[in-house]
């Protein structure tokens, strides 16, 4: 069943600033940031995959937080899985 569709576009220079100011943790699992292995293209992507995730549900990044939503990525780098928690 598909719940809606969701696209979402990120500058890298953007997301260069969070990690300048250590705020990843906020934004990124533990396994997020290691599978990156320090590439900001990769958090850029695994990002707007956050992004478009919110957008499918019409909501935008409200009742849950961006840490609900993990991607995982097979051992090419290709988004494998993404996994989404939702609050009780």
């Amino acid at each position: 069943m598909i719940l809606g569709i969701g696209c979402d576009i990120l500058e890298i220079a953007r997301l260069e600033k969070l990690v300048k100011k250590n705020y990843t943790h906020r934004v990124f699992t533990e396994e997020e940031r290691r599978q990156s292995e320090g590439r900001l293209s990769r958090l850029a992507g695994d990002f707007s995959v956050k992004e478009a995730v919110s957008k499918c549900f019409g909501t935008g990044v409200r009742n849950f937080s961006l840490l609900d939503i993990e991607v995982l990525r097979d051992s090419l780098g290709t988004v494998s899985y993404t996994h989404l928690t939702l609050p009780t």
